[in-house]
């Protein structure tokens, strides 16, 4: 038995496992999409939303396609297609990505346009 070849170690954990005095701090951590408080779900919908927008009308300003926009970041025509209807996120190095592709810094992406002062540009 290869046992005897490595230090013996009581407090490793096996992947999965908690500690059982630490259970109870991790009682309402949220590990599905489902267990979200609605209020936090319902703001990112909004954010989605925002973000979306901005890529679509910043890559039609520029006379670009999906097509263009996704050769370009290296996002998927498909990923993009529903990253501009809302209904999908993206990581962060995508939006980067996408900035990049359209020109723009990616706080250009972020700002939520129907605030009051906000402009178009």
């Amino acid at each position: 038995m290869l046992s005897h070849m490595w230090p013996r170690n009581d407090n490793a954990l096996l992947v999965g496992q908690t500690l059982p005095r630490c259970a109870d701090s991790l009682m309402g951590v949220p590990t599905r999409p489902s267990q979200n408080d609605p209020k936090r779900v319902a703001q990112w919908e909004l954010w989605r939303g925002v973000v979306g927008a901005n890529i679509r009308d910043l890559r039609i300003k520029r006379g670009m396609t999906q097509e263009d926009l996704a050769l370009r970041s290296g996002v998927s025509r498909n990923v993009l297609i529903n990253v501009e209807h809302g209904s999908r996120g993206l990581l962060y190095e995508r939006l980067f990505d996408i900035a990049a592709a359209l020109g723009v810094p990616v706080a250009k992406l972020l700002k939520d346009r129907s605030e009051p002062g906000s402009a178009r540009s």
